[in-house]
Parts: structure tokens; C-alpha cells; sequence
């Protein structure tokens, strides 16, 4: 999820920066480097401590959609972590970065001035992962179109 809070009168400018952070990240290396390093930290942090809230919200989830879809966890298994690449995460993007999986709301702002501005900065066709320059360097992966399935029961911590 990705959220602002400006004026209205600043709505375009704000709007137009969110848009460019999604449509046109700018993932290099040293950076992904860096944030692999802080996954592990936080990982082996939450072992140390871990923190009733998010391990109660993780249980929930778990127990009442199983392993599947809305279940699984939100955190990065360790094992994963050193095998995220760039063109990871821009396959990533071009499977579940598209119009009919992205909300923009606004709150105190005129809904047309919202849809207005969405279709100006939004555009899906000159994204970084949409670009021929990534198109032929991966196969784009099929979107996990499972839905979620309420089966109740019970999780917890051994």
C-alpha cells in the first residue's frame, strides 16, 4: 500500500510523485544489497522479540485462510532473501502492478480531479517493468488469481 496526505491544492504535485515511485522505481543493486541485509536483521530481530501484535495478526490470518492466498505470511522467508534479484521484482510488478489491482482514493478532493489526475500519471504502457527493455530479459509470470477461501480453525506458536 502506498499513501500520502497533502492539501488539495498540492494534489497534483503529491499525486504525480506517487505515481512516478510506482510506475518508475529506480532498483540498483548496492540498494537491493542493502535491503536484503536489513530483512535478515529484522527477521532474526522478530525471532529474538517478537512482537505480540504482528504474531497475532500473522496467527489469525493463518488459521482462517490456511496456506493459501490471504494466509500466507507477510515477511520474507530467510531462505528467500539472497535469491531476489531486480528482475524479480519487476516481474513482480508487471504481474500485479496493473490497472485492475490498483485503488487511488482521495479523501476531500473531487472525485473527477482524482480520476483526472490517475489517468495523466498512471501510465501502465511506459513503466519500467512494461519497457522492451525488460520485456525480453524474463518470463513474465502468471498472477496468483486464487481467491480467498475463509476455512477457519487454529494456528499457534510451538
Amino acid at each position: 500500500m502506498y499513501a500520502l496526505s497533502a492539501e488539495v491544492k498540492g494534489m497534483d504535485k503529491m499525486l504525480k510523485l506517487l505515481a512516478e515511485s510506482i510506475m518508475y522505481p529506480s532498483i540498483q543493486e548496492d540498494v537491493l544489497s542493502e535491503v536484503r541485509q536489513s530483512i535478515i536483521f529484522e527477521q532474526e530481530d522478530m525471532e529474538l522479540r517478537p512482537d505480540q501484535d504482528m504474531t497475532l495478526t500473522e496467527l489469525l490470518h493463518r488459521a482462517a485462510w490456511g496456506n493459501e492466498t490471504l494466509g500466507l505470511t507477510r515477511y520474507c522467508p530467510l531462505e528467500n532473501v539472497d535469491t531476489m534479484r531486480k528482475d524479480d521484482i519487476l516481474r513482480f510488478m508487471q504481474t500485479y502492478y496493473t490497472p485492475n489491482n490498483i485503488v487511488v482514493a482521495g479523501v476531500g478532493v473531487e472525485h473527477q480531479m482524482i480520476v483526472d489526475l490517475s489517468k495523466e500519471y498512471f501510465d501502465f504502457p511506459n513503466s519500467t517493468w512494461s519497457t522492451e527493455s525488460f520485456k525480453g530479459k524474463s518470463n513474465p509470470i502468471l498472477p496468483d488469481t486464487t481467491k480467498a477461501e475463509y476455512i477457519g480453525g487454529m494456528a499457534k506458536v510451538k
